[in-house]
């Protein structure tokens, strides 16, 4: 007794058949029937004449989850400054100071240039305002992390804690602008790192990386 094998028989449309769609690019936006939406107006976006004409062109984007938690009624958002081309809010100061230099003939081709900052700048102004301690700090970046979906340094998270704090007294009708002025660049193998946070007493047990990444 012998049985044959019934294969499945399948109809496609042919791929290279005129198209049904009635809509086209330059057509009301309005009346797109299809999901995908740019998610800002293509003449929108400019070409720069070189990186250094991207700084401080840093996106305001609104925080929505983080203030719900905090209590805050204002509208809160955040100018994303550690979206500088070297990661820093101080990508600012650097460009003009460089650029006052050149100007004034004190800094000539073939000089070398010495940066003796040591990284707490933007700390060090968020502290005349207000005081945050590093555990508050690096537990409000993760925060930022995993519910904001920015990805910021300890010096961010400083301000972010500051400001809910001061946002609270700040009616439903206000706005809140919290700068968050570096990245996690630096904090790969600090906060980031759940175990450098237990180790440094900043979390009672490991295992929240899940949580951050979920």
């Amino acid at each position: 007794m012998s049985s044959k094998k019934t294969e499945p028989s399948f109809s496609f449309p042919r791929p290279d058949q005129p198209s049904r769609c009635t809509w086209a690019p330059d057509a009301d936006p309005a009346d797109n029937p299809h999901t995908r939406k740019y998610p800002n107006p293509p003449n929108q976006y400019t070409l720069y004449p070189s990186i250094l004409h991207t700084i401080g062109n840093t996106p305001l984007v609104r925080l929505n989850v983080i203030p719900k938690e905090e209590g805050v009624q204002c509208q809160m958002y955040a100018k994303c400054e550690f979206l500088n081309p070297s990661g820093s809010l101080k990508d600012r100061a650097a460009w003009r100071m460089i650029e006052d230099a050149e100007a004034t003939g004190v800094l000539k081709p073939g000089y070398t240039i010495v940066e003796p900052s040591s990284g707490n700048t933007d700390r060090s102004v968020i502290d005349q305002w207000g005081k945050c301690g590093d555990k508050e700090a690096f537990l409000m970046a993760r925060r930022l992390i995993k519910s904001e979906g920015l990805l910021v340094g300890g010096s961010s998270g400083t301000a972010m804690h500051i400001a809910c704090q001061a946002a609270k007294s700040l009616r439903p009708d206000q706005v809140c602008v919290v700068i968050l002025p570096d990245g996690i660049r630096n904090y790969l193998t600090k906060f980031a790192s759940d175990e450098w946070m237990v180790e440094k007493g900043f979390l009672e047990e490991s295992g929240d990386l899940e949580e951050l990444i979920q």
